[in-house]
């Protein structure tokens, strides 16, 4: 999750505050597009790095190389992840509320049910969760693609719009950091307590 607060730089929040301030619909899509490509490729840079040291992260600092597989699916989790993120948030942007209701029960009814199939029936056990969320991310992306392909034509990148997003967004990383340390660092402490 560190990795997709980072990869995500808090761009959903830009979007929802920016995404109006273009009054030609044309402008609002290229908008979103430009925060598309800087998301999902901050992410995949991002998950490449923790890819490339999977090995060293999972040996080395976590003692268990069976985290090796968790820490490369994890990765690939994240970019889909922050992609479904943006693409469902311009389906509620675009009032396709529907539309999104669809792609958010499809993603859970697929993340839960690959889960016991995960779990159950091939025995995977931690891995099943990663898995899962992956199936349930890529079908929730697939669907938004086919609701919104027209939006996805080609595009180009403008630049001084991604720059405001970044002015708005990269101050709050450090608090969503905080959230994310406060909510999850003393399950590890007990954690590391108690056993």
């Amino acid at each position: 999750s560190f990795v997709a607060i980072f990869g995500m730089l808090q761009l959903e929040s830009a979007l929802v505050r920016f995404y109006y301030r273009n009054i030609n619909y044309i402008a609002r899509i290229n908008y979103f597009k430009s925060l598309l490509i800087i998301s999902v490729t901050t992410t995949s840079l991002l998950s490449l790095m923790v890819v490339l040291c999977s090995e060293l992260i999972s040996h080395y600092l976590l003692g268990d190389k069976d985290i090796l597989l968790i820490l490369i699916i994890g990765s690939i989790l994240n970019i889909s992840y922050n992609g479904l993120v943006l693409f469902s948030g311009i389906l509620r942007l675009e009032n396709m509320s529907k539309k999104y209701l669809l792609v958010t029960i499809s993603q859970s009814f697929i993340t839960i049910l690959s889960f016991f199939f995960f779990i159950y029936y091939i025995e995977l056990g931690i891995l099943s969760v990663f898995l899962s969320q992956l199936f349930g991310s890529i079908i929730g992306i697939i669907l938004s693609i086919r609701y919104i392909k027209e939006i996805l034509n080609p595009f180009r990148i403008k630049y001084s719009e991604v720059k405001d997003s970044l002015k708005y967004s990269l101050p709050q990383v450090p608090s969503v950091l905080g959230g994310w340390l406060n909510n999850y660092a003393g399950r590890y402490v007990m954690l590391i307590y108690f056993s």
